[in-house]
């Protein structure tokens, strides 16, 4: 849990509609243990998907993300999400730093796995 945390909304629209919005959370507390790391999520409506949208909002975030000194970044994705983690680890260069097992119920009652993946923005 981020404590004090500060959050930072990005929306894009098609017209009045909603298609997207991605989010980066941090703590805006220096002394927090983990004020260095910053962690993002996406939804991108089904009907924009795979047109580089949720890249380019992902690459905006990180800009912020340094500006505003940080120097890692974290997203979970669930496991049967393959062209995301494909987005993430290949044009994004995150890497899996762990698994969270059936950790996602989904709607027809079966389970996913969490992927927990990061992305250092400086060396530490």
């Amino acid at each position: 849990m981020i404590r004090n945390p500060m959050v930072i909304l990005l929306i894009a629209k098609d017209q009045n509609d909603v298609i997207a919005q991605a989010t980066l959370e941090y703590s805006k507390e220096d002394v927090s243990k983990t004020a260095h790391v910053g962690v993002l999520g996406i939804v991108v409506h089904p009907s924009y998907q795979n047109l580089g949208l949720g890249t380019q909002m992902f690459l905006v975030l990180e800009d912020i993300a340094k500006e505003v000194g940080l120097l890692k970044l974290e997203i979970a994705c669930i496991e049967k999400n393959q062209r995301a983690l494909h987005v993430y680890e290949k044009k994004l260069n995150y890497f899996r730093e762990g698994c969270r097992r059936k950790n996602i119920k989904l709607k027809d009652g079966t389970f996913s796995d969490l992927i927990l993946l990061g992305k250092f923005l400086a060396p530490l």
